[in-house]
């Protein structure tokens, strides 16, 4: 990976069709399309990383985005057509992928698996190049963004407003001052692991609630170096020059008197 702060994304999903959940405000640079999703059954995360390397992708592992699929109210009047719902995500490769109801699937390549939790009808994950025009906090040329498009057939969307839970890994770009705002998260408790350029990396765990935010400062999450374990006291008092003495040498032993001559 490029140098970059490694952190979390913005999750945003719009779509067609009557019966849609209430719309809110998308952050900062993200799709030109509006979001659909519902702000009362989803949550918010946003908060700050460090920035003492040059703020650029950033990267979260364990988050989960919700997907609010609304069944449109003239289905049952109208030829079917395609209901195509988008969810804005950044910093995946091109591919496509067909999600069936509670089934886990894999992603062409090398990319994690994305599981439909609950939600009726087959699901298709087009990922294309994001052709936003603005690069803060999203770069376009670096990123891109997944399609979820909801075929309308006889069994699909059999239930109005299924909710469409999404787990996988992704990347996005924070600001330059290292602010980042996700919208459309799974409520629960959720793992964020984030990972620095020059590979250290620290995870928190946050609990989010149904149509709440939480906002987090996390510029000084890294801990300080490890000191230095200090000498112990042995070794303090004993210098590294000073040697045991040698051993005392065993003393020869005397030699016998001479024998006296014969016949004294």
């Amino acid at each position: 990976m490029n140098s970059c702060l490694c952190l979390i994304i913005s999750l945003l999903v719009s779509g067609a069709g009557d019966g849609a959940a209430a719309s809110v405000p998308p952050p900062q640079g993200s799709l030109d399309i509006p979001p659909i999703i519902d702000p009362a059954r989803t949550a918010v995360l946003s908060g700050l990383v460090p920035t003492k390397s040059s703020p650029d992708a950033v990267v979260a592992d364990g988050l989960r985005s919700v997907v609010w699929v609304a069944k449109p109210a003239s289905m049952k009047t109208q030829p079917l057509g395609d209901q195509v719902m988008v969810l804005g995500a950044w910093g995946f490769k091109p591919a496509t992928i067909v999600i069936t109801p509670k089934t886990s699937v894999e992603l062409r390549g090398s990319e994690p698996s994305i599981r439909q939790v609950k939600g009726s009808g087959l699901l298709t994950f087009e990922r294309r190049l994001n052709r936003a025009t603005t690069s803060t906090p999203v770069v376009p040329e670096r990123t891109g963004v997944i399609k979820l498009e909801a075929a309308a057939t006889e069994d699909a969307l059999t239930t109005s407003g299924a909710i469409v839970v999404v787990d996988t890994p992704f990347s996005t770009v924070a600001g330059s001052d290292g602010a980042f705002r996700i919208v459309g998260l799974a409520p629960g408790r959720n793992k964020v692991k984030v990972r620095l350029p020059d590979g250290k990396e620290f995870e928190r765990t946050v609990e989010l609630k149904a149509g709440g935010e939480v906002v987090v400062d996390w510029r000084d999450a890294l801990p300080p170096p490890p000191a230095k374990p200090p000498a112990s006291k042995s070794d303090a008092a004993t210098p590294k020059s000073a040697t045991a003495p040698p051993a005392p040498k065993p003393e020869a032993e005397a030699p016998a008197p001479p024998a006296p001559p014969n016949g004294s």
